[in-house]
């Protein structure tokens, strides 16, 4: 059982105590944990708290700016703009990595002689 599992158990008590304005959030693990329990807590604020998801992410952010929120996680963090940075980087390495074996490639191989009739 996951902590995700539990929170989905009881979410209107979790809405009730998530929503109060003195309540502090503490996430402590591995990061694919944290982001599932965050989406848990999304879908939460949505069907308990009747929020748009943008309402929603709001709402956490506001938590956020209010020192309100706090996580200690490890592992691979999701964050958008980082990841994205990333992925091109593999990508054009990758594209660089196929282009130099192309090019050695033609390098080595030997060249054949058209004869047209």
């Amino acid at each position: 059982m996951y902590v995700q599992n539990l929170m989905e158990q009881n979410p209107e008590k979790l809405w009730q105590q998530l929503s109060h304005p003195k309540c502090h959030y503490y996430v402590c693990g591995d990061a694919k944990m944290a982001d599932d329990v965050f989406e848990v807590m999304l879908s939460i604020a949505k069907t308990e708290g009747g929020l748009t998801h943008i309402e929603a992410v709001e709402f956490f952010d506001k938590m956020k700016q209010e020192k309100r929120f706090h996580s200690d996680v490890w592992g691979v963090t999701l964050n958008f703009k980082q990841a994205i940075i990333q992925v091109q980087k593999d990508n054009y390495s990758k594209a660089e990595k196929w282009l130099n074996r192309v090019q050695q490639s033609t390098e080595q191989a030997p060249v054949k002689e058209v004869v047209s009739v």
